[in-house]
């Protein structure tokens, strides 16, 4: 179960690292657009 937990919770942090860089680069290429 905790096993479990510490997996789904690694995963996560994998995912929001991912999304973060590629969120604000995306903010940053609207930014450049308008």
């Amino acid at each position: 179960m905790f096993f479990a937990m510490s997996v789904r919770l690694k995963a996560q942090g994998i995912v929001q690292c991912l999304f973060v860089p590629i969120y604000f680069l995306n903010r940053q290429h609207d930014l450049l657009i308008s």
